[in-house]
């Protein structure tokens, strides 16, 4: 018997982040389809207010970087988070921040799973 059916029988449920990643077999091109495996992003900075987040984010994007401001709330509190970059591993998230600490953009940042 052939079990190769088996996953078309109910169509899979959409989200925007699958729990289990379907196995590596085939590599996946580069640019047409996003990575099933983690992604990562470089937090620049989190501020409570919102004017620290808007200078930093000014400041990234006259360097010529990639940046958004994403509002998050922890124990009541809104936090501004500065974020740049999309990467498919840790280590190219690293080099990027060490990028962007030699540009003096950032003094402290963190490397976040998305």
């Amino acid at each position: 018997g052939c079990a190769s059916d088996l996953n078309g029988a109910a169509p899979a449920p959409e989200e925007p982040e699958p729990e289990i990643a379907p196995p590596a077999n085939a590599p996946a091109p580069k640019s047409s389809q996003p990575s099933p495996s983690r992604r990562y992003t470089v937090l620049a900075g989190s501020f409570v207010n919102p004017d620290n987040a808007e200078r930093l984010m000014m400041k990234f994007q006259s360097a010529g970087f990639d940046v958004e401001v994403n509002e998050v709330i922890i124990n009541n509190k809104t936090y501004f988070r500065v974020m740049s970059g999309t990467f498919d591993d840790h280590a190219s998230a690293e080099a990027y921040g060490r990028e962007l600490k030699q540009r003096e953009l950032v003094d402290n940042l963190y490397i976040k799973p998305m």
